[in-house]
């Protein structure tokens, strides 16, 4: 795990626990062997407000084994397997940050 593979704001596990990446973690070493990817899911999907409908065009979400492929236009544009790859996807295609719904809290 390094920290180029994150941005400010991406979701990951340290100690058991989801935080949020920070200035600090990216550019003091906190980025280390206590943190962890974490998993996508259908239920980050729902969390995130990225449902069938808001995927059904231009994307879908196709499931695979312990991921997902992002299809567009019928061609594959991206598989991911942790949440942070879906909120770098998000940001790298529409310019926002990939935000859970209101009211979900995925820090604990």
């Amino acid at each position: 795990m390094e920290a180029k593979d994150f941005r400010e704001g991406n979701l990951i596990k340290i100690n058991g626990v989801n935080k949020k990446v920070t200035i600090t973690l990216l550019y003091e070493g906190g980025i280390s062997e206590f943190c962890e990817f974490i998993p996508i899911t259908k239920q980050w999907i729902v969390d995130f407000g990225l449902d069938e409908k808001w995927f059904r065009r231009p994307l879908m979400f196709h499931n695979i084994y312990k991921g997902y492929n992002i299809i567009s236009n019928g061609h594959l544009i991206a598989t991911i397997y942790y949440v942070h790859q879906l909120q770098n996807l998000f940001f790298a295609l529409t310019g926002t940050e990939l935000e859970l719904k209101e009211g979900i809290s995925a820090c604990s």
